[in-house]
């Protein structure tokens, strides 16, 4: 089942911390993209998958020797950041050298694997003339319609032009993920424990927006309440893939609960431009029946972010500030998979998030919950944290995952300077959760 598509953590040196490649992005918006910067602002970060069906004409193919061409400023035809993605036997992205395989053939573009690019890497449409002075071939043209906004971007077989952008690096010897926008630490001896995040927006890169990421697992056995935390979810790098679009990490996890196995969870974290991905499949073994009432929750804990506005899918329409207090409108903020988000905005000062997240539908069918986790308050010491009573945690609760089950559901972080739009960031998460429509056409 594929679970990544279409779903609508050692402290260090802040000198290396500072995310940024160097790279200024820059690329047209039309007027109608004008008049809405907080739907612009999703598509700046957005990424297009293109499936063997959408692209008929290379499937079944080796795809080592097609590329990715578009307009650019000066009406030339460039190359411009792409990536194959293959997808292993849980539907997660394949990281080649991991443990699991892929459910197609390696190097041949099939079954469910993506051909990867940046929207705002397209261009405008070319002319007849300008095609016909490319001196490889070209083999198809890809529209990408937002609305009555079309780009283009041109398939090309044979070319050795290659971009050298790139936009997501992670990196072992620092432990570190880094972007040409944002970037966050992990620890050397966990790589889902998360603390300092940095974007180049907030603060010059040089102070981070986040404490902690916690991970807590609440369970009953026998008249025994168990309280697990980071220390106890250890995920393990398995292979890792670098691509100039995103970087995706094979990471296992597993959890006991008084030596009674109780949870593996799978992902292919992935980390691009404005964004953080955690496609997961969980599963219980029927063994853990004798484990009651599980809870599972994951959260980011944000630092010095007080007078901040936060808004949820399922709520009040207005917002609540970042106080230290949680009150009555607070507490009713909360989610559901049509409007599966939860966002935070700190007013024009360069840092806006979006977390989301969604279960695939059979999971949902076996009684997998999922809700909104948020936190106003000043609480007493919660390890792994830093820094004592900091505020707002927001984050998610996951429950109801059934022994002797597989659960997929899927956990997406948006960092940008400014997503809100007209004080509300709805337009932002229609548009992130519902990509542009793809057409083809022969060449």
């Amino acid at each position: 089942m594929r679970i990544t598509k279409n779903w609508t953590s050692g402290s260090m040196s802040s000198v290396f911390l500072m995310c940024g490649l160097g790279i200024s992005l820059s690329f047209p918006l039309t007027a109608s993209a004008q008049e809405n910067p907080s739907k612009a602002k999703a598509r700046s970060i957005q990424i297009m998958e293109i499936t063997p069906t959408e692209l008929p004409q290379i499937e079944g193919k080796k795809y080592a020797d097609y590329s990715l061409q578009a307009l650019d400023a000066s009406g030339a035809l460039v190359p411009i950041p792409f990536q194959f993605d293959e997808i292993n036997e849980l539907g997660l992205h394949h990281v080649p050298g991991g443990a699991l395989s892929t459910i197609g053939v390696e190097g041949i573009f099939d079954e469910k694997d993506e051909l990867a690019f940046m929207y705002r890497d397209g261009g405008d449409k070319a002319s007849a003339e300008t095609l016909a002075q490319v001196e490889d071939s070209l083999i198809a043209e890809i529209t990408v319609a937002d609305g009555d906004v079309m780009r283009y971007v041109y398939l090309v077989q044979g070319s050795q032009l290659r971009s050298d952008r790139d936009y997501a690096d992670y990196l072992p010897e620092k432990n570190l993920f880094q972007t040409d926008t944002w970037s966050m630490q992990t620890s050397p001896d966990n790589i889902l424990v998360w603390t300092d995040h940095f974007i180049n927006s907030y603060e010059n890169g040089k102070k981070s927006f986040v404490d902690v990421m916690k991970v807590r697992l609440y369970a009953k056995v026998l008249f025994t309440t168990v309280r697990l935390d980071n220390d106890n979810v250890v995920g393990k790098l398995m292979a890792h893939k670098d691509g100039p679009v995103r970087d995706i990490l094979d990471v296992r996890a597993s959890v006991k609960v008084l030596g009674i196995p109780f949870l593996s969870m799978s992902t292919s974290l992935e980390l691009s431009s404005g964004a953080l991905i955690l496609p997961i499949v969980a599963e219980v073994p029927a063994v853990a029946k004798r484990i009651k009432a599980p809870v599972l929750t994951a959260t980011l804990d944000y630092y010095e972010l007080d007078g901040s506005l936060v808004r949820a899918g399922v709520g009040p329409k207005e917002p609540s500030i970042v106080d230290q207090e949680m009150s009555a409108v607070e507490k009713e903020l909360n989610l559901n998979q049509d409007q599966p988000w939860i966002a935070l905005s700190t007013q024009g000062k360069g840092y806006d998030g979006l977390l989301t997240i969604e279960g695939a539908e059979e999971s949902l069918k076996q009684g997998l919950t999922l809700s909104a986790l948020y936190q106003d308050t000043a609480p007493e010491e919660d390890k792994p944290e830093r820094f004592l009573g900091e505020s707002p945690e927001l984050g998610f609760h996951i429950t109801n995952l059934t022994p002797g089950k597989v659960s997929h559901f899927a956990i997406k972080l948006y960092h940008v300077d400014e997503l809100w739009y007209d004080n509300t960031p709805e337009e932002f998460a229609k548009a992130i959760l519902n990509p542009p429509a793809v057409s083809v056409s022969a060449l």
